[in-house]
């Protein structure tokens, strides 16, 4: 049931929410303005990888446009951004870093682009950011419920802010222009929610690891559909194709899948390369497709490995491409941008990873650590 309250009411409350809302740089005057570098060179791997560095490790990434990523930074309470300034086809010869601090303990989790800004969750701070990246403003939104624990983030295509509330197990729901919260309760508890992602506004997918679903929320319905991934456990990397069908990453074992509703299993299970099977599966995906086929990228941080697939138009899977980086990267997370490159944020360094197409090559290739 909807709730309509009267218009004295709704002024007070916009009231209230015009006075909390405020700045991250407001709750720091501290805190110094965004930083950029010198324009350097990146470190070649091999012909096709390529090492950018950071001032903090990154943990979460997101592509803005090509040759422009941007991560977290939750050790130093910063965003950074890498910009690609001459490249060609398959050379990057210069790029640039810019940094932009947060208030102290706001430990920035994950990010996304929309519109020209920047948005991302705070897990400590318990707020959700909106970062205009040519004036350095962060706007911070508080999440009515205390420590929430705010994970994955995504944006709707009619503009709405959704995200993961993993300590409060709630979906959460952020109208910009009012700077209302709402949060909805999800239905199995302690569900460890983590991934976001939409392509529509009346269909929101997240991944609740512990207790091995993938989830559709309907905002029409107010309904969390639950999707079991048993016997596979962990689901945690989330990607939706532009048809609204989800895939998703096994941390708990070393498969990807693609759902598949209206099917006896539910789902269409890969498995990946067994070399790195020990260390059960990727925890992040990414999907992309410009012209040609898709491409999906996966970063497997426990088996120090990062990997590539080709995606048929019809969907099946094709040729995989891993690639072991060894103590060069313990991969957390990758982004991908439509031409097919793929970026990998490195949380045992201050370095994110770009690959360079064809994948298969570097599979043969000594890597070059430093």
């Amino acid at each position: 049931m909807s709730k309509q309250a009267s218009p004295l009411v709704a002024l007070f409350v916009l009231i209230g929410l015009l006075l909390t809302y405020q700045s991250a740089a407001a709750q720091d005057n501290n805190a110094p303005a965004a930083e950029a570098s010198t324009a350097v060179a990146p470190v070649p791997i091999s012909p096709f990888l390529w090492q950018f560095d950071l001032p903090g490790v990154p943990t979460n990434l997101a592509v803005e446009a090509p040759g422009r990523v941007w991560a977290t930074l939750p050790g130093i309470d910063a965003i950074g951004v890498i910009s690609v300034t001459e490249a060609t086809s398959q050379t990057v010869t210069a790029y640039i870093t810019r940094t932009y601090p947060l208030a102290a303990g706001s430990q920035p989790y994950n990010l996304t682009t929309h519109g020209g800004y920047v948005w991302f969750t705070a897990y400590a701070g318990n707020w959700i950011g909106r970062l205009t990246p040519d004036t350095g403003v962060v706007d911070a939104y508080p999440i009515p419920q205390a420590n929430s624990g705010p994970t994955g983030i995504a944006v709707a295509p009619d503009g709405v802010v959704w995200f993961a509330q993993r300590d409060a197990n709630r979906l959460g729901r952020l109208y910009p222009v009012t700077s209302t919260i709402e949060s909805f309760t999800y239905t199995l508890s302690a569900g460890g929610l983590e991934e976001v992602a939409t392509v529509s506004p009346g269909s929101i997918w997240l991944t609740a690891p512990n207790v091995n679903r993938l989830v559709n929320y309907d905002p029409v319905k107010n309904e969390f559909i639950n999707v079991p991934t048993l016997p596979y456990t962990r689901p945690v990397g989330l990607a939706v194709e532009e048809s609204d069908v989800p895939w998703i990453s096994i941390q708990g074992s070393n498969f990807i899948g693609r759902y598949a509703p209206g099917t006896l299993t539910l789902w269409r299970w890969t498995q990946l390369p067994t070399d790195s099977a020990g260390d059960g599966g990727p925890q992040q995906i990414a999907l992309t497709r410009g012209v040609g086929p898709w491409h999906l990228f996966y970063a497997h941080a426990a088996a120090q490995t990062i990997g590539h697939i080709a995606i048929a138009d019809d969907t099946a899977v094709g040729a995989i491409h891993p690639l072991k980086l060894g103590n060069l990267c313990a991969a957390l997370d990758v982004a991908a941008e439509d031409n097919g490159r793929g970026w990998f944020s490195c949380g045992s360094a201050n370095t994110v990873l770009l690959w360079l197409p064809p994948y298969a090559l570097d599979a043969y290739l000594p890597l070059v650590t430093r």
